[in-house]
């Protein structure tokens, strides 16, 4: 199984994990200013979501692996609702990214409900295991020119990364971690229940910093890698939509 990223290519993904082409929506600002950027990746292991900025929708029906690309924001402060399509159960989280703030929003969970909180009133709705995670392009002090970050979508189980120099990285359900300072060029495999899958990742220079969002599918481990927002990769995106048009 593999992965190849580029400055221009930002993902060809392998169909035999079910994933989906990359998907944008450039509609929601067509006439306004943004004051930020940032795109969506949907590691949802429950089922579709419909996803909605500001109580517009965005994306109906987001299946696991979908990438919504390049939505440029009139706000930098923004509400995220998602909705289970099979329960109708309901997420909400306010977004707060700073004004010209490029960012990947990565969801995760399965939209089980948790217990109540003890000062919770009966017709509370109910929390519910789903999280939307908000990762900043910018590296911080001492993380290196090239960083990889693994996303475990799974709700009940680690998963276990390891680079061809022999670095492991252990993920914990529902938890992020950062593999910093790599060459652009990487080898990685992941592990789950004692089943292996290979990811390559090569990058043209000038190399980008990657997510990797991994989910359970088919019974086995599924992925999805993706360049982190940059002006970049917003004019690609929006060159492959033209072009698509």
């Amino acid at each position: 199984m593999r992965i190849r990223l580029s400055h221009i290519v930002l993902l060809i993904s392998v169909a035999n994990i079910g994933l989906a082409f990359c998907q944008t929506n450039t509609e929601a600002t067509a006439n306004k200013s943004p004051k930020c950027h940032f795109q969506i990746l949907n590691g949802i292991s429950s089922g579709p979501v419909d996803i909605f900025l500001d109580n517009k929708l965005i994306f109906p029906s987001s299946t696991t692996g979908q990438r919504i690309s390049s939505l440029g924001w009139p706000s930098e402060k923004f509400e995220v609702r998602l909705v289970d399509k099979n329960s109708n159960r309901e997420k909400k989280q306010v977004i707060e990214l700073g004004e010209g703030n490029y960012a990947t929003l990565i969801l995760t969970g399965d939209f089980q409900p948790l217990p109540k909180a003890e000062n919770a009133k009966p017709d509370d709705p109910p929390e519910v295991r789903t999280f939307i995670h908000t990762l900043s392009n910018k590296l911080e002090p001492g993380e290196g020119s090239i960083r990889v970050r693994l996303v475990n979508g799974l709700v009940d189980k680690p998963v276990t990364v390891k680079a061809g120099d022999g670095k492991t990285w252990t993920i914990p359900p529902l938890k992020i971690v950062s593999a910093t300072s790599l060459p652009q060029e990487l080898r990685l495999q992941a592990s789950l229940d004692n089943k292996d899958t290979a990811l390559y990742l090569a990058q043209k220079q000038p190399a980008k910093n990657i997510s990797v969002v991994f989910f359970p599918a088919n019974g086995g481990l599924g992925f999805r890698a993706m360049v982190e927002t940059t002006p970049e990769t917003i004019k690609a995106d929006a060159q492959e939509t033209q072009a698509s048009n």
